[in-house]
């Protein structure tokens, strides 16, 4: 009748079969390889951002036209740009890493069979979209309230 292979997983009433296990890994790689190209590219993006910023500073002390006080309030308005930049690299770095813990757990869970790994997983996946979500409609009430105010 019933052809699917119970595992100890079953304990919490999801049955995984042969089938379900080789989705779930090829979604843990996918998973995986997004999140450290995310990785990878905000650490540049950081880099690029911190060099950026010190050649913009060192350029602005070379003009010696300019006023001192215009070179302070250009300095602070930089600096101003380049933490807000951190922050939301930071942010978007640390809502990629729940979707990177989502693949490393649920590939040790599907091997280990160990449910609270499994559990763990879909935690943090759950966090994952929960913070996207709200990233995502915080982003389209901004561009409403942009063209509304156009």
């Amino acid at each position: 009748m019933d052809n699917y292979k119970q595992d100890s997983l079953s304990s919490f009433g999801l049955q995984l079969d042969d089938e379900v296990k080789q989705e779930l890994m090829e979604t843990a790689k996918w998973t995986k390889f997004i999140s450290v190209v995310v990785f990878c590219f905000f650490a540049v993006m950081l880099l690029f951002s911190i060099f950026g910023a010190s050649a913009l500073f060192n350029s602005l002390r070379n003009i010696r036209q300019l006023d001192e006080k215009l070179i302070m309030i250009t300095s602070i308005g930089g600096g101003v740009v380049a933490a807000i930049i951190a922050v939301i690299i930071i942010f978007v770095t640390l809502t990629y890493y729940f979707m990177f813990r989502f693949s490393t757990k649920i590939k040790s869970g599907i091997v280990v069979e160990n449910e609270q790994n499994v559990n763990e997983a879909f935690s943090s996946l759950k966090i994952f979209f929960i913070i996207t979500t709200i990233f995502g409609i915080v982003t389209l009430l901004g561009t409403i309230i942009n063209l509304i105010k156009f």
